[in-house]
């Protein structure tokens, strides 16, 4: 994420970030009630959280807290919550996907972006946004997750937007895989997001 925000800084664009995670992931250390690290990262991307932590990276804040929106969210600390409601982010947690479904959110967020002008979208995949039935072979698995099928639609609605300019797909644990059962679901992942820019390519030409 560092990365990105740094070249969308030097292209001059806006950077926005849609998360997708079964977790915020907006804790900080006066929080956080493990003191776990990887708790941290979409708010020290915000530019909150420990000085020696947001020295990591080009600058800081990476990342404009409105221009942050998360998805899939379902196991969120009492703190956390208090941090992702004081700065403001866009969160949609699990029952709100369930009621609106994932693909009208995404597409409801690309109107957004493309209104204010577009900009560097990155799109940062948490594998256990899935539902852990569906990808078994993360770390911090957490139920009713999301479809595979929902969670292609998605990146395939944002590969056709065109916004797209980085991805990372992160937390595959291959030792609590079943099979490369979750291995092959990050090649479906990829193959949703790559389909829609193929099918935005073809529109433009």
């Amino acid at each position: 994420m560092a990365a990105a925000a740094e070249h969308a800084r030097r292209q001059g664009k806006n950077f926005f970030v849609l998360w997708f995670d079964a977790h915020p992931d907006f804790n900080t250390p006066e929080t956080s009630p493990s003191g776990n690290t990887h708790g941290y990262p979409a708010a020290l991307a915000c530019g909150i959280g420990h000085p020696a932590l947001l020295r990591v990276g080009a600058f800081t804040p990476l990342l404009r807290p409105d221009r942050l929106v998360q998805f899939g969210i379902r196991d969120i600390d009492e703190g956390e919550r208090a941090n992702l409601r004081r700065s403001g982010i866009e969160f949609h947690e699990m029952p709100a996907v369930r009621e609106r479904g994932l693909a009208a959110l995404v597409a409801h967020t690309i109107s957004r972006i493309q209104a204010a002008g577009g900009g560097h979208v990155h799109v940062s995949f948490d594998i256990d946004a899935l539902d852990p039935s569906v990808a078994p072979g993360v770390g911090t698995p957490v139920p009713d997750g999301l479809t595979l099928d929902e969670a292609v639609d998605a990146l395939r609605l944002l590969g056709q937007s065109g916004l797209v300019q980085s991805l990372d797909i992160v937390e595959y644990a291959a030792t609590q895989d079943h099979g490369n059962r979750t291995a092959h679901v990050v090649e479906h992942l990829l193959a949703g997001l790559m389909a829609g820019r193929e099918g935005q390519t073809a529109l433009v030409a």
